[in-house]
C-alpha cells in the first residue's frame, strides 16, 4: 500500500511541505503563456482552451519557486491533540495538546510531549494519527497547524484552546485515516489524496492564512470616501414601478431587507425589481456587510474599524476580489483564510463551544474530593473502542475525611448483549452523591460496600463477541462482561456479571485509598471502555479510620496493566514478591498489537500451587509451528498454553539433579521467527530458526534475575492457523542460581545452535556435508547463500545402539526435489529414544500454511500435512543410511537431498522416503555406513524449508557422519 500523507484536521492542508518537480525555463515560460491566455479568454467570455495535453502538476513558479520556499514553512508547524497516555499517571487532564510535532511515515508523527509533570514530559514519541491501519484501543491523535489553531481561537473568541473540549469535538468528527472523515473540507478535498496533489493555480491552498503580505499595509491605507461616492450614498426617492411590490416599501424597510440577504441575492433582487436599483446603499450598509461576510478580517486594527471616512463598499469589493481564487490578482493567504473561516471553522467552532460550556459546568460542579487526587491512569478494556466514548469522574465521597461515613453502592448497567454498559456510584450518606433522577437502561446489578470494608480494586472480565460487517466479514469485539470488586477485608470480593473470560486487574497502590473512579463509556454503543482509579494518600482519611487497608494486599501490583487469558498470574502475597512480567515483544507486522488489551497466556514455572515448595520442571515442550507450549512437573499437574500442540518436540530437564531453565532467547523481525529455552547446563529447546539478531531474557546485564516463566499472545486462536503474535518473560530473583558453564560457550548468540546440546565428548564430524549447496539470492541483491547456513540448528542421533524402530515424519513438499523431512525418532531396545525434530503428534491440523505458499495442490488433497512411518528394525543395528541427491541447476552449486532410506544389519531396508512425486530418476546415491571403525552417529542440519509463508516448516537440510575421535 505504501506511505501516505495526512492532513490538518482544521484546514485539510498538508502537514509538511509538498514536493513537486520544478519545470525548466522553457516549459515554465510556455506554461505561463498558456495560463495567461486562458485567463484572457475567460475574461472575454470565450471557451477555455483544452489543455489536457499539457502537464501542470506543479505550482506557478511566480508564486512558489520550489518546495523550499519560506512561504511554506507554516505547514511543518503543527501539534497533536490526544488523550493523556497511561504513562502520565497522576494529575494529568483527560486530554492534552502536544508540543511541536513532525510528520513521520505510514500515518505517524514524532510528537514532543507537553512540558507538564509526568514521566513523558518533554520526550519524543512516535504516534499514529487519525485512524490506525489496524484496530487499536489507543486514543485518537489528531494533528492541526499552529496557524489553524489561532484561527479557531479568533473564530470562537477564546484566549486558549481547551484540550479536553477540542479533543471531544474532533473525536466526534473523526473517521478517516488521513483527515476528519465527517468534516466537509470543500475545494481542498481534490488535493487530499494518498499524496498531496500540486497543480498550477492551486498555490493558494498552501499559503499561510495568518502571515499575509501587504494586508496590514492595506489596513493602514483603507480607501477613503470621496465627494462622488459620498453623493451616491445620499437617499434617492424611489421611482414608482407598476406592479412592483418593493416600490411600496419605505427606504428604511428596503434597506433592512437587503441587509439580511447575501450579496448574491441582493444582486438578483436588483435585477428582478425595477424599484430596488433606485435604492442607493449608504456607506454604513456596506460596513455592516463587511463584518457580516468578511469576518476573517479579525486582524484589522480598531482605529481602522472605527474610522468614519472609510469607503466600506470599496473595502468589500477589494477583499472579495483578493480572497477569490478565481481572480487573477488573488492573494493566496487571504483566499486560504477565507476558505477556512467560511467552510471548515463553522463545523468545528460550534460543537467546540458547546463542549467547552459543558466542560466548564462539569468542572464547576466537580466534588472537592478530586482536588489533589491521584489519577492512576485509564486501563483500556475493549477492542475496538467506539469513537463516541467519553470520560467522566465518579466520586465515592465529597471529601477524603468522610470515608468513615460513606455508605457506598456501585451500580452496574448492562446492554442487550449482557455486556457492561456503564458504572455508577451512589453514596447514601451524602445527599449530593445520592442517586438522583439518573435513569438506567437494561439490566442492572448493585454492589453494596460493607460499612467495615472499602474498595481496593476491581478485576475486570472481558470476552469477545463475533459480528459481521456490511461486507459480511467476521470481526471480533472485545467487551467487558463482568467485574469483581475487591475489598479491604482479606480475601473478600463481590462479583457481578459473567466471570468466564480474560482478566485485567486495576488495584490501588499501597499507601493510598480510592475516592472515586474515572470511567470512559460509549453512550451510543452502550459499552464500558476504560476504567481508572482516583486515589488519595491514606493519611487524608483520618488516622483512626477503620476502613483503610489493614493488611498487605499488594499482590496484584506486578500483574496490572495487561489483559491475562482466563486467569491472573499467581502472585505471592506481599509487595513485589511474585514473578514480574517484562515487556511485550512483537514483530513489525504486528506493530498495531494492543499489548495491554490483547489477552496474554502465561506459564510460570512456580505456578502457584504452593509457593513454599518450588516446583521442579521435568520437561518443556513446544509446537514446532509456535502453536503452544507445555511444562511438566515432578510434583504438580502439567501446564499448557497456546491454541494447539500438533507437532511437539520436548526437552527433558533433570529437576532432581538441580537443572533449571535459565533464559529465553527469541528472534523478532516481521514476526517472531525463533524461540529457544536454555537451561543451567547449556541444554536447549529450539523452535524456528535463530539468527544473530536474537534477544535474551533476562539480559546478561541482569545477573541477579532468572527466567521464572513467560507469556504469549496468539491471534485467531479459534482458527486452524493460529499465529503467535507476541511474547514476554517473567523475572524472579536468581537466589544464587549457578550454571555449569557460561551460556556463551556453546549456546551462543549467532550460532552454531546445538539441540539439545553440543556433540558428546569423543565425537567428531567426518566426510562431506551431504545436501549442502549454494545458490544465488538475486532478489535481495547480488549475493550467494549457503544451505545450511551458520544459523541452522544442529541435532545429532546416536546410531551405535541396537534399534527397535525408526519413525520418520514428512510434511508437504515445498522446494522441488527436496526431501521434506520434519523429524526422525530412533527408539532403542531399552525403550529410550533419540530424536531430531518433533516426536509427538497429538492431533492432525485441520488446515496448514501450505495453501498460502509453495506446495503441490495434489499432495495437499491426497494426504495430511504430516505423514508418519514407523519401520520395525527388530533390535538390530543400523548399518547404512542411503541418501538420494538431486544436482542443482545453474542457479546454484551442490546437491539437494531428495530421498533417504535406512538399512539394517540383516539387509532389510526401510521404505524410501522422498518428496512428493519422487521416482529416483536422475538422482545420485550417497551412503553413510555405520559400525565398527565407521560412523556411529548422524549430524542433522535443520532450517526453514522456504515455503514462504508465515510459519515455514523446519526440515532436515543436510546430514553428516559422526565418528569417534578418541
Amino acid at each position: 500500500m505504501g506511505d501516505w500523507d495526512f492532513y490538518c484536521a482544521i484546514c485539510g492542508g498538508p502537514l509538511s511541505k509538498p514536493y513537486w518537480d520544478s519545470p525548466g525555463l522553457e516549459e515554465t515560460a510556455a506554461a505561463i503563456a498558456r495560463h495567461d491566455e486562458a485567463r484572457a479568454r475567460e475574461r472575454n467570455g470565450e471557451a477555455r482552451e483544452d489543455r489536457s495535453g499539457h502537464s501542470t502538476d506543479y505550482y506557478d513558479p511566480r508564486v512558489l519557486h520550489s518546495a523550499r520556499d519560506d512561504k511554506l514553512n507554516w505547514l511543518d508547524q503543527f501539534r497533536v491533540v490526544s488523550e493523556a497516555p497511561e504513562e502520565y499517571g497522576r494529575d494529568v487532564p483527560e486530554a492534552w495538546i502536544s508540543g511541536p510535532a513532525r510528520r513521520s511515515s505510514f500515518g505517524s508523527a514524532r510528537v514532543v510531549f507537553p512540558d507538564t509533570e509526568g514521566p513523558l514530559a518533554g520526550t519524543v514519541k512516535e504516534m499514529t494519527v487519525y485512524e490506525p491501519v489496524v484496530e487499536r484501543s489507543q486514543p485518537l491523535a489528531i494533528p492541526f497547524h499552529d496557524q489553524c489553531r489561532d484561527l479557531l481561537l479568533k473564530r470562537t473568541g477564546e484566549a486558549e484552546l481547551d484540550a479536553e473540549a477540542f479533543y471531544q469535538t474532533v473525536c466526534t468528527l473523526s473517521g478517516g485515516r488521513d483527515c476528519l472523515g465527517k468534516l466537509q473540507y470543500g475545494k481542498i478535498a481534490h488535493e487530499m489524496q494518498q499524496y498531496w496533489l500540486t497543480a498550477w493555480g492551486r498555490e493558494w491552498l498552501v499559503m499561510p492564512p495568518l502571515d499575509i503580505p501587504g494586508l496590514q499595509q492595506y489596513y493602514q491605507n483603507l480607501p477613503k470616501i470621496d465627494e462622488v461616492s459620498s453623493a451616491q450614498t445620499r437617499h434617492t426617492e424611489l421611482r414608482s414601478a407598476a406592479n412592483d411590490p418593493f416600490s411600496r416599501f419605505p427606504y428604511e424597510v428596503l434597506e433592512q431587507i437587503m441587509g439580511e440577504l447575501p450579496l448574491a441575492s441582493i444582486r438578483k433582487l436588483r435585477l428582478a425589481s425595477r424599484a430596488v436599483p433606485n435604492q442607493e446603499l449608504p456607506n454604513g450598509f456596506w460596513k455592516k456587510l463587511v463584518w457580516r461576510d468578511l469576518g476573517f478580517l479579525f486582524d484589522m486594527p480598531d482605529a481602522a474599524r472605527n474610522a468614519t471616512d472609510v469607503d466600506w463598499r470599496r473595502v468589500y469589493r477589494d477583499i472579495s476580489r483578493w480572497s477569490n481564487p478565481k481572480r487573477r490578482k488573488v492573494v493566496g493567504g487571504l483566499a486560504n483564510r477565507a476558505r477556512i473561516w467560511k467552510k471548515t471553522l463553522p463545523q468545528i467552532a460550534e460543537p467546540y463551544m458547546r463542549n467547552l460550556a459543558a466542560k466548564q459546568r462539569e468542572r464547576a460542579n466537580e466534588p472537592l474530593v478530586f482536588k489533589g487526587a491521584k489519577n492512576e491512569g485509564l486501563a483500556s478494556l475493549v477492542l475496538p473502542e467506539p469513537k463516541d466514548a467519553r470520560t467522566t469522574n465518579i466520586a465515592f465521597m465529597s471529601m477524603p475525611h468522610l470515608l468513615h461515613r460513606a455508605k457506598l453502592e456501585l451500580v452496574i448497567s448492562f446492554n442487550e448483549f449482557n455486556e457492561i454498559a456503564n458504572l455508577y456510584a451512589i453514596n447514601h450518606a451524602e445527599s449530593t452523591l445520592a442517586e438522583s433522577t439518573k435513569t438506567y437502561t437494561g439490566r442492572i446489578e448493585k454492589v453494596r460496600i460493607p460499612d467495615d470494608s472499602w474498595v481496593t480494586g476491581i478485576i475486570v472480565t472481558t470476552a469477545t463477541r463475533k459480528v459481521k460487517d456490511n461486507g459480511m466479514a467476521t470481526h471480533a469485539l472485545r467487551r467487558v462482561v463482568g467485574l469483581e470488586v475487591l475489598l479491604t477485608k482479606e480475601g473478600a470480593s463481590v462479583k457481578v456479571g459473567c466471570q468466564r473470560g480474560d482478566k485485567k486487574v486495576i488495584h490501588v497502590p499501597e499507601g493510598d485509598f480510592i475516592v472515586g473512579l474515572k470511567v470512559r463509556q460509549s453512550p451510543g454503543s452502550a459499552v464500558l471502555c476504560r476504567l481508572g482509579l482516583l486515589c488519595h494518600q491514606s493519611w487524608r482519611a483520618g488516622s483512626n479510620n477503620y476502613r483503610q487497608r489493614s493488611y498487605n494486599d499488594d499482590k496484584y501490583s506486578l500483574v496490572q496493566g495487561r489483559m491475562w487469558y482466563h486467569e491472573l498470574p499467581c502472585q505471592r502475597p506481599g509487595s513485589g514478591a511474585g514473578p514480574a512480567p517484562g515487556e511485550t515483544h512483537s514483530g513489525y507486522w504486528d506493530s498495531g498489537l494492543v499489548a495491554d488489551v490483547e489477552p496474554m497466556q502465561h506459564l510460570i514455572w512456580d505456578a502457584g500451587w504452593d509457593f513454599a515448595s518450588p516446583s521442579h520442571i521435568t520437561s518443556i515442550s513446544a509446537d514446532v509451528l509456535f502453536g503452544g507450549f507445555r511444562v511438566t512437573y515432578e510434583n504438580q499437574p502439567d501446564r499448557t498454553i497456546g491454541p494447539c500442540l500438533h507437532a511437539v518436540k520436548t526437552l527433558t530437564i533433570d529437576a532432581a539433579g538441580g537443572e533449571e531453565v535459565l533464559s529465553m532467547h527469541y528472534c523478532i523481525n516481521h514476526i517472531l521467527t525463533s524461540i529457544r529455552f536454555v537451561t543451567t547446563r547449556n541444554r536447549q529447546l529450539v523452535i524456528g530458526q535463530p539468527d544473530g539478531r536474537e534477544k535474551r531474557f533476562p539480559t546478561r546485564e541482569s545477573p541477579n534475575e532468572r527466567l521464572s516463566g513467560f507469556f504469549a499472545h496468539w491471534s485467531a486462536s479459534w482458527s486452524p492457523l493460529p499465529t503467535l503474535k507476541a511474547i514476554g518473560g517473567f523475572l524472579s530473583p536468581s537466589n544464587g542460581l549457578e550454571t555449569d558453564a557460561s551460556p556463551e560457550f556453546s549456546q551462543q548468540v549467532g550460532g552454531p545452535y546445538w539441540e539439545p546440546t553440543e556433540l558428546a565428548e569423543g565425537l567428531a564430524t567426518s566426510g562431506p556435508c551431504i545436501g549442502a549447496f549454494m545458490f544465488h539470492a538475486g532478489q535481495m541483491g547480488p549475493r550467494d547463500k549457503s544451505v545450511p547456513d551458520e544459523c541452522a540448528v544442529r541435532a545429532w542421533l546416536d546410531c551405535s545402539q541396537a534399534i527397535a524402530s525408526v519413525t520418520t515424519t514428512l510434511c508437504h513438499t515445498s522446494e522441488p526435489h527436496a526431501l521434506p523431512l520434519v523429524g526422525v525418532t530412533l527408539t532403542m531396545v531399552d525403550g529410550s529414544t533419540a530424536s531430531v525434530g518433533p516426536d509427538t503428534f497429538s492431533s492432525v491440523p485441520e488446515d496448514c500454511w501450505c495453501s498460502l505458499g509453495i506446495s503441490d495442490k495434489k499432495e495437499r488433497e491426497a494426504r495430511p500435512h504430516y505423514v508418519h512411518d514407523t519401520w520395525n528394525v527388530g533390535g538390530q543395528h543400523l548399518i547404512k543410511l542411503r541418501v538420494w541427491l538431486w544436482a542443482l541447476s545453474t542457479a546454484g552449486q551442490g546437491h539437494r537431498i531428495a530421498a533417504m532410506s535406512w538399512v539394517a544389519a540383516d539387509g532389510g531396508e526401510s521404505p524410501r522416503y522422498g518428496h512428493w512425486g519422487h521416482t529416483g530418476e536422475g538422482e545420485e546415491v550417497y551412503e553413510i555406513e555405520f559400525g565398527d571403525g565407521k560412523a556411529v552417529g548422524l549430524l542433522c542440519f535443520v532450517g526453514f524449508n522456504g515455503r514462504q509463508v508465515t510459519r515455514d516448516d523446519c526440515t532436515v537440510q543436510a546430514v553428516q557422519a559422526l565418528v569417534r575421535c578418541d
